[in-house]
């Protein structure tokens, strides 16, 4: 009788499914239709599930299949009793569906409400101890495996391609080398590689590792060049020592490929007679080759790390440590750590196991009895994660049957299992500078997981630490996660429909975006409904604040200030005043203002500037923001607020000696105006109605200021239409000031030809050509005739 259907296991093929989805196992898209269609329909009725084995019944029509996945030695095997000649079929592919969409409709609940308040990233919301029982049960089986082929005898073969003999000649029996390979020579190696991944089709018996033949080009200077596969057309030398015949051997076979196990047997065992043999890992164009040193293994130890927590208790992974040597240190560079996608990858025929480690160039082998490999090899691909009894129990077997080659640890009689709320990520790539991809993930204490599980292994429903003494199991919570997804989905969603227009997302999918218009759009809900904001991998920090300002230094009449953020008491300098969304470079983090409309009002201009202290409006916007604002650089500016605070009316001041003119009350009221504006360092506007009289106002102010010895020079700009106005208006009610004209082929080349006028009259257009001279003046006043020439502030006259 199948056994019932176990909530807490779902959660393995979940995982299961996110991993091998079943567009990949499905053989073309009308398949996976049709399998999308059957679980639309509820077709589907899961009868028994548990962590290596999933079975359903599958109603298509008038009739009923029945179908099964196995989860065994890390591969997924899926099988139904419809006429689909061995081939994944819809009705395989309704029961991956119906379990991903019974998953993501909150079927398997943690028993926590998402609304509750407790419900707060990081938040410990339990801590319990799970414990063994005292006796262990039964463990690994009698199985003694199979025997598997293995010959060392290979016949060489009468074609063995081109070969370098002793003396530099080459001799072939067929072939012939063309121009651009006669002056070159190549060395012989073995080339270990994996078979080739298919997860539907594989099963345990077919190997796993196979042998190529291969060319390592040799250099002039004797050193090895780059690793090439075999071809008849090069030369090479002999194979070294006994290892010439399996070379042949492999050149002779289709696809120059042969299995590893079997071949390599007779020539580790010659090894032990200092017989040498290169061999190589795979490797990728473009990289060194690594060779794969042959080591045998000693001893093994068997130790135990806490991987998950399947609903019902925590689960435990063997792992194997490998000792090539005799030494009682651990850390000693002769016990290799066998992982779990190295052990994968582990080959064994009935009397050798072979474990490739390219990390660390070593090809390990061992030979010994066929229940001793086969053992060695269940242990190595097939061992379920186990709890804390089912460890309890294959530690006992594993030092009652393999006490001779193995060291068994005891796995610990206790584990504390912590129900945290996940921290959820909001991850944010940008494609193309116009595209946005959204990734959400979620992390329990260090470890970080994507929505569905595609980080962790197959069937891992927790994280942990395995490291402590006191090892500890994060519960995962899928119904939380799949809370935070929605919310986020909700979130990305409005943002998208806000700046792009159109609604619909999906998560991992290219979005009609750029990046840091989403993260403007969206950066306040994310961080106020807890989630961490990332932008292309980095951390973005939230500053609710506008851009602080900083004054790095000061002299007469002028400061200089920097752009930064203020993170908590700290203020980092902006690095780089370009800004995507409102995301900065501070210090070396990214951060993100939110809650600002005008940001481009700050960080659409230099992070450094220079400022004139008479630049009372960059003054009062730098001073609002200032890091500092008691600096001595804003006293100028406190003294003219208390100033203007205790303003009352104007004093009116008398016309000046030397005007040659009556002037009339509202000109008189005029002139008191602008040496008011004079007097507390403001700059201003005249926009009396033409013909009154705005041009005698500015003479008188500018009259009044000579004669109180506080003008030397102004500057007069104005078009060119009014240039000999303000000239003859000089001349008649200010003939006390000179003036000049700078205008034409006669125009001034030099500041010490300007240096004794009062009043220098240029036009706008002569200004900007002559924008270096005039730069080199210094002048007490600046008067623009016409000022309406600059309005606009992005105009090169304004600047």
């Amino acid at each position: 009788m199948p056994r019932p259907v176990d909530s807490r296991h779902l959660a393995f093929w979940h995982n299961v499914f996110q991993q091998v989805p079943p567009q990949e196992f499905l053989p073309d898209d009308r398949t996976d239709h049709s399998a999308w269609d059957l679980c639309e329909l509820d077709a589907v009725e899961l009868t028994s599930s548990t962590p290596g084995e999933l079975r359903a019944i599958v109603k298509d029509g008038a009739r009923a299949y029945r179908t099964a996945f196995s989860f065994f030695g890390n591969k997924l095997n899926p099988s139904c009793t419809c006429a689909s000649s061995g081939k994944a079929c819809s009705h395989i592919g309704a029961v991956a569906y119906t379990v991903l969409e019974t998953f993501a409709n909150g079927a398997y609940e943690s028993g926590i409400d998402p609304d509750d308040p407790r419900v707060v990233p990081g938040t410990e919301l339990s801590r319990e101890t799970a414990r063994r029982a005292a006796e262990p049960r039964s463990g690994l089986g009698d199985r003694t495996g199979t025997a598997s082929t293995r010959s060392g005898d290979y016949d060489p073969l009468p074609d063995p391609g081109i070969i370098v003999e002793a003396d530099g000649s080459l001799s072939s029996r067929s072939g012939r080398v063309s121009g651009s390979e006669r002056q070159k020579v190549y060395r012989p190696v073995l080339e270990i590689v994996p078979a080739p991944d298919e997860p539907y089709t594989r099963t345990r018996e077919e190997p796993r590792l196979y042998l190529r033949a291969a060319l390592v080009y040799l250099k002039k200077d004797g050193s090895d060049g780059t690793l090439q596969a075999y071809s008849t057309g090069k030369p090479r030398l002999r194979a070294p020592g006994l290892s010439e015949h399996l070379y042949r051997f492999i050149v002779s076979q289709e696809r120059r490929m042969t299995p590893a196990v079997a071949s390599l047997a007779s020539e580790l065992e010659r090894m032990q007679d200092g017989t040498s043999l290169d061999v190589y890992f795979a490797h990728k164009p473009g990289t060194d080759p690594v060779p794969a040193r042959p080591v045998p293994m000693e001893r093994m130890i068997l130790g135990w790390v806490p991987v998950g927590h399947d609903g019902a208790g925590p689960l435990l992974e063997a792992r194997l440590r490998v000792e090539t040597g005799t030494t009682d240190d651990p850390d000693d560079p002769r016990y290799t750590t066998i992982t779990t996608e190295q052990g994968k990858a582990a080959d064994a025929d009935n009397r050798l196991l072979l474990i490739p480690v390219p990390e660390d160039g070593l090809l390990l082998y061992r030979f010994d009895t066929p229940p001793i490999i086969f053992s060695l090899t269940r242990l190595l691909h097939d061992t379920p994660r186990v709890d804390l009894d089912g460890a309890a129990t294959l530690a006992e077997t594993c030092r009652r049957r393999l006490g001779s080659v193995l060291r068994v640890e005891d796995p610990p009689e206790e584990l504390t299992v912590l129900t945290v709320v996940p921290q959820p990520i909001i991850s944010i790539q940008a494609t193309y500078g116009y595209f946005s991809t959204v990734h959400v993930l979620f992390r329990y204490g260090d470890q970080e997981i994507p929505f569905g599980g595609s980080a962790i292994a197959f069937g891992e429903t927790s994280t942990t630490d395995g490291q402590s003494e006191n090892p500890t199991v994060y519960r995962r919570l899928p119904d939380i996660e799949a809370h935070y997804l929605k919310r986020a989905d909700d979130i990305v969603g409005d943002a998208l429909e806000k700046v792009s227009g159109s609604r619909g997302t999906s998560f991992d999918a290219v979005l009609d975006c750029p990046a840091g218009e989403l993260i403007r759009a969206c950066a306040t809900e994310i961080f106020e409904a807890g989630f961490e904001l990332r932008l292309e991998d980095e951390r973005v920090r939230r500053v609710s604040s506008v851009p602080s300002y900083r004054v790095r230094a000061s002299g007469e009449g002028w400061f200089d200030a920097e752009l930064g953020v203020r993170d908590g008491e700290e203020f980092i300098p902006i690095e780089d005043p370009q800004h995507r969304g409102g995301v900065v470079r501070a210090g070396g983090k990214l951060f993100v203002f939110t809650g600002i409309a005008d940001l481009e009002r700050y960080l659409s201009g230099a992070h450094r500037l220079r400022v004139a202290a008479g630049d009372l409006a960059t003054l009062a916007l730098i001073e609002e923001h200032a890091d500092d604002p008691e600096h001595n650089a804003f006293a100028a500016l406190r003294a003219l607020r208390k100033r203007i605070a205790a303003f009352e009316r104007l004093d009116p001041i008398d016309p000046p000696q030397g005007l040659q003119c009556t002037l009339r009350p509202y000109q008189l009221h005029g002139l008191s105006w602008l040496w008011f504006l004079h007097e507390y360092g403001l700059s201003g506007c005249l926009a009396d109605d033409m013909g009154l009289g705005k041009t005698l106002q500015a003479l008188a102010c500018l009259l009044t200021a000579r004669a109180r010895d506080r003008m030397e020079r102004a500057l007069v700009v104005a078009p060119v239409s009014t240039l000999t106005n303000w000239s003859n208006e000089i001349a008649r009610f200010t003939p006390g000031l000179s003036a000049r004209i700078h205008a034409g082929t006669g125009r001034a080349r030099s500041a010490a030809e300007l240096s004794d006028v009062d009043v220098v009259l240029v036009s706008y257009a002569t200004l900007r050509l002559d924008i270096s001279l005039f730069l080199s003046l210094p002048f007490d006043y600046l008067i623009l005739d016409e000022a309406q020439v600059v309005k606009n502030p992005k105009s090169k006259t304004r600047t």
